[in-house]
């Protein structure tokens, strides 16, 4: 009896460590799977990556998803969606960011003022005004003149004229694709508070 007590523990022992396998397994695909869900703005459409990511989250989401065993049916697929989001984060990193100064104005309805853009990770060709286009509350500005500084990758938008849309909202500057090296249409939003 004493032998079967002994045979009955190493059997209890062996089912024990089979189901903390099995959690820890399970455990594992979760924070895999919350790790790569979190890459992205929205899961189910993949579209955008969520705000802040950036390689080392790619990194860390990869690696928990490739720690999982071959026999977890999810892997190949969270495996499919981490290199979706390398794919979204290598094409932001061709594209390169246009921001401005200042990045938000005081107004009442009517605007004048200069508004210095500079490029990072691109470049202008020439600068030709008509690639300039104002958008949402800046829909009513025109573009009086500009001046090129520190090469190509600065311009001073001068004696910007018109009426805001409103005077609470955000104003938008795109450059077109045309005017770029880069050859990808790149917009600043710029915040238009209301003048007390």
């Amino acid at each position: 009896a004493v032998t079967e007590k002994a045979g009955l523990l190493t059997d209890v022992q062996a089912a024990q460590t089979l189901l903390n396998a099995q959690e820890d397994a399970a455990a594992a695909l979760e924070a895999a799977q919350q790790a790569v869900e979190g890459l992205f703005a929205d899961y189910s459409t993949k579209a955008a990556l969520a705000a802040n990511v950036d390689q080392d989250a790619i990194n860390a989401a990869k690696a928990k998803a490739e720690a999982l065993d071959d026999a977890v049916t999810e892997k190949a697929g969270l495996l499919t969606d981490v290199q979706a989001a390398q794919t979204l984060l290598n094409a932001q990193e061709e594209l390169g960011t246009l921001t401005s100064d200042p990045t938000a104005v005081t107004e009442s309805r009517s605007y004048w003022g200069n508004i210095i853009l500079s490029l990072d990770g691109d470049t202008f060709k020439s600068f030709d005004r008509n690639n300039v286009v104002f958008g949402g509350d800046f829909a009513g500005l025109n573009l009086g003149g500009y001046n090129t500084l520190g090469g190509n990758t600065q311009v001073r938008l001068e004696s910007i004229t018109g009426n805001l849309v409103r005077d609470t909202g955000v104003g938008t500057i795109t450059i077109k694709g045309a005017g770029l090296n880069g050859g990808s249409d790149l917009t600043v939003s710029i915040t238009v508070n209301s003048a007390p």
